[in-house]
């Protein structure tokens, strides 16, 4: 039988009103180096905590009228390549 390895990736948006990126990856860098793991960190720019696109979507106490624009926008409310990078990493790590 195949062994798995710790596999990890950390996404972030560049404009996460919930969290400081700078701070998270620190505390990231120093849990993961500290145990040897090896980890991918990828920042998306313009994009949301949830990966969605800032300039429609940057809210920290959505209502009504967000959920309604996200509805209609679907899967393009996303912010490019997030969709992809996420599939195309547990793809590669199954």
């Amino acid at each position: 039988s195949r062994k798995k390895r710790d596999v990890h990736m950390s996404i972030f948006g560049s404009e996460d009103l919930n969290v400081d990126i700078r701070q998270t990856l620190h505390v990231y860098d120093s849990v993961f180096n500290a145990k040897n793991i090896e980890y991918e960190k990828v920042i998306f720019n313009n994009a949301t905590h949830g990966m969605l696109k800032a300039n429609r979507f940057n809210k920290q106490s959505p209502g009504l009228w967000f959920l309604l624009k996200f509805l209609f926008n679907g899967k393009s409310a996303f912010i490019e390549g997030f969709m992809d990078r996420l599939v195309g990493f547990i793809l590669a790590n199954d």
